[in-house]
């Protein structure tokens, strides 16, 4: 793969966005994104990328059309404009599909390591980044459905598809929860393992008559899926308070309960875009949330009681757990004995009741999560 130099910052800024991928992306991130840019020339038949490679980057085709395809079966043809590899990218699995040229190619190219440092600096990219991904999958499902009402596809791989997309927007939305999370570099498997507590505790909800109507299958799967974006807030939270390796004081503290607000208004700026969607308001019920306390005394709005989301109930139980039992700068893990005593202690002031009584129901299963995933601990 040749590399060239021709386009100047400018030209790069303006093909940026006229882009699908970057056209709806503030003026000052694309500023930022443009200064990254490499720019490469794939010449006629070769490849831009190889099913199973390793993804660490993601490309934007500004000349030539490309085929990606899987052995001899072409997938979709793409043009200037496109963007892609930007999924493997965060999520980190192999390239699916090859890509080849299908005549001279000239594409701008950005790495994963200098995607991380702009999150890192610029907490805005993030956000900008999310809204962005977000379009391109719904673009996507838009652009399957109609192929496949067209061809009179089989109702099965309609529904394998789409959820295969499906797929793809929850490791777009893990991957930038683990991007926000990455900045604090003690939470380890914090929110694997605080979805996993998640399951369990929904799980063992929907079997009590009280929640019979508001739990189900899909419930469950969505707060699964939507509860690692409890702290994506914590992006745009200053290094200086969010890596501090002592504990916060009152002004530190007051300034690190913002990311409650900061993750649940990003996420509705991605709701305005595109309503309707119930991982995304799953995602803000939880975001704003899970910080609230059956008693009223949480924050941000100091909500009590049933007025408390109940994916946000369940988060928050899950999320103080793992916090217990999980190493910090400032303290040393907590036994799951002391920490059983102290969510017990919350019952009805920081935890709704039935929480808690699900939890002592269940709490072999967040045990034996604890002692498998890592760096929490099990006894």
């Amino acid at each position: 793969m040749g590399v060239s130099t021709q386009m100047n910052e400018a030209q790069r800024i303006s093909f940026l966005k006229s882009s699908k991928l970057f056209a709806e992306a503030p003026d000052d991130v694309i500023h930022l994104i443009a200064a990254e840019l490499r720019e490469e020339v794939v010449p006629k038949g070769g490849d831009v990328v190889r099913k199973g490679d390793k993804a660490d980057r993601m490309y934007l085709l500004v000349s030539g059309t490309a085929s990606v395809h899987e052995g001899e079966r072409a997938i979709r043809t793409l043009v200037p404009g496109d963007g892609f590899g930007e999924m493997a990218m965060l999520d980190g699995q192999p390239r699916a599909a090859t890509i080849t040229a299908q005549e001279p190619c000239t594409l701008l190219s950005l790495n994963q390591e200098a995607f991380a440092l702009l999150v890192r600096s610029r907490p805005e990219v993030s956000r900008a980044v999310l809204l962005v991904l977000t379009n391109n999958i719904r673009s996507n499902t838009e652009s399957m459905a109609r192929d496949f009402e067209v061809r009179m596809a089989l109702e099965r791989k309609v529904q394998d598809q789409l959820r295969e997309l499906a797929d793809g927007q929850l490791a777009m939305i893990f991957a930038l929860s683990k991007l926000a999370e990455s900045r604090d570099t003690d939470t380890g498997l914090h929110l694997e393992r605080v979805r996993e507590y998640c399951r369990v505790l929904a799980t063992e909800l929907a079997l009590r008559p009280e929640f019979a109507q508001a739990i189900n299958a899909e419930f469950i799967e969505l707060v699964y899926r939507a509860s690692p974006l409890h702290d994506i807030g914590k992006v745009a939270i200053p290094d200086n308070i969010l890596r501090k390796p002592a504990r916060l004081t009152p002004e530190e503290f007051a300034v690190m309960r913002t990311h409650a607000e900061l993750g649940g208004g990003t996420l509705r700026q991605v709701a305005q875009e595109y309503p309707g969607n119930r991982l995304v308001s799953v995602g803000i019920e939880i975001a704003e949330g899970h910080h609230e306390k059956w008693d009223g005394t949480g924050y941000p709005r100091g909500l009590s009681g049933v007025a408390i989301p109940l994916p946000a109930r369940i988060v928050a139980l899950a999320d103080v757990f793992d916090a217990l039992t999980s190493r910090r700068p400032y303290k040393e893990p907590f036994s799951v004995e002391e920490a059983r005593r102290l969510i017990l202690e919350g019952r009805g002031s920081h935890f709704d009741p039935a929480m808690v009584d699900a939890f002592i129901t269940v709490e072999g299963e967040f045990h034996r999560i604890a002692a498998e995933m890592g760096d929490a601990v099990s006894g």
